[in-house]
């Protein structure tokens, strides 16, 4: 385990509060323990927290942990899994985990539940992060293995690898999420702006994609209508504003967002 001066250190450089660096850097080692498990071919990383752990290490932070498989992993399977991670967490940084019971849900092939840590005495809080799990997930062969990216001390040196969506996968996954007017988390506008912003999309893998997941053409005017819901505005900044230090104005997000679209898509 890091020293605490070290999460103080980081939430200074960063902007956010010293539990957020806490619940990164157990998150961070969960990761790390996946791919020392018998779970490492079958689960793909995807949402917020893939880009933040695997592809833009300034990225925002995030709170849980979404995962899929090409398989229906049994409930069984994943929690004496889960058992293996934590033990080797503990044998390797000396935290405490433990998968909450009580919060398992199981409904078809979507399994949600959460995970608490020990983490710091000096934190007080609710210390625990989401993980949520889609099995038998079509595979539309958008998956590559890449390397976990980490801040932390302790972890240095470590070149690990996770199988995760490449960003288009998961740019469409957010789209996706924006026509779902059910759900509404300004997170999702958020990651689209940035992966807009970014550079390093391929637009026609964007297009290709999106057909092959949902079955018909991506479209735009929806989208850009998705993005303009009230709900976005109201909870833009409760809902962000512990994960990131800058956050932009959505007024700002909002109108960038529908600009690149029309440009680019």
């Amino acid at each position: 385990m890091i020293p605490f001066s070290e999460i103080e250190i980081l939430a200074g450089k960063f902007g956010v509060l010293r539990e957020t660096i806490e619940k990164d850097y157990c998150l961070t080692w969960v990761l790390f323990g996946l791919t020392e498990s018998d779970l490492l071919e079958d689960i793909i990383f995807y949402g917020g927290t893939a880009l933040k752990k695997i592809y833009f290490s300034d990225y925002r932070f995030s709170e849980d942990l979404d995962l899929t498989s090409g398989k229906y992993l049994e409930e069984e399977q994943i929690l004496n899994s889960l058992e293996k991670i934590y033990k080797y967490i503990k044998e390797g940084a000396n935290i405490g985990f433990e998968t909450v019971q009580e919060s398992l849900i199981s409904e078809g092939d979507r399994l949600q539940f959460f995970v608490r840590y020990e983490g710091f005495p000096e934190l007080a809080g609710l210390k625990q992060f989401k993980v949520d799990l889609l099995r038998n997930v079509e595979d539309i062969g958008s998956a590559v293995y890449r390397k976990i990216l980490s801040n932390y001390s302790d972890m240095r040196g470590f070149k690990k690898e996770l199988k995760v969506y490449i960003l288009e996968a998961i740019f469409v996954d957010k789209l996706g999420m924006i026509l779902d007017t059910s759900r509404s988390e300004p997170r999702d506008i958020y990651d689209l702006w940035y992966l807009l912003k970014s550079g390093r999309l391929n637009l026609s893998k964007i297009k290709e994609l999106f057909k092959k997941r949902y079955g018909f053409l991506l479209p735009l005017e929806a989208v850009e209508s998705g993005i303009k819901s009230d709900l976005y505005r109201r909870r833009w900044r409760e809902r962000l504003a512990n994960q990131i230090h800058k956050l932009p104005n959505i007024d700002v997000v909002i109108t960038e967002i529908e600009e690149n679209l029309r440009e680019k898509l």
